[in-house]
């Protein structure tokens, strides 16, 4: 559930989605012909459940994002955990970077500025907010 299409810079794309507590994906180079589902990440926080994933890439770094859904926070949880990995597939096993009070979050770039956007938080609707990158 939750389908999210990231595109790397070598052509290929990644589907991203949640299967229970893992986050998985499939490559495709062609829209057409897929992998196998592979497992990216498996949540860490154990009976909790992954949802909203994303993935972008900054300055050679991909960071995956996905909200997290225990029955703690209501049906639109707003936190969501921030991972980072020098590749695509080094993200299990490691522990969140950062938790960002957000819902579903996605990030856009306009120009040389980037923005984060987040549903249900702080109210329902979107909400944009610029990041700062150091």
């Amino acid at each position: 559930r939750d389908p999210f299409l990231f595109r790397d810079d070598d052509g290929s794309k990644y589907l991203l989605y949640c299967e229970g507590c893992t986050v998985k994906y499939r490559k495709t180079y062609d829209m057409i012909n897929w992998s196998e589902s592979v497992i990216l990440q498996t949540n860490p926080f154990r009976g909790a459940y992954s949802e909203s994933p994303y993935m972008l890439k900054h300055d050679g770094i991909y960071y995956l994002m996905w909200c997290i859904y225990d029955g703690k926070g209501g049906v639109y949880d707003n936190r969501a955990f921030v991972f980072a990995s020098p590749s695509v597939d080094g993200f299990e096993g490691t522990a969140p970077i950062t938790m960002l009070e957000a819902h579903a979050p996605e990030f856009v770039a306009n120009g040389n500025d980037t923005y984060i956007l987040s549903v249900f938080h702080p109210s329902n609707g979107i909400s944009a907010a610029k990041i700062m990158w150091k």
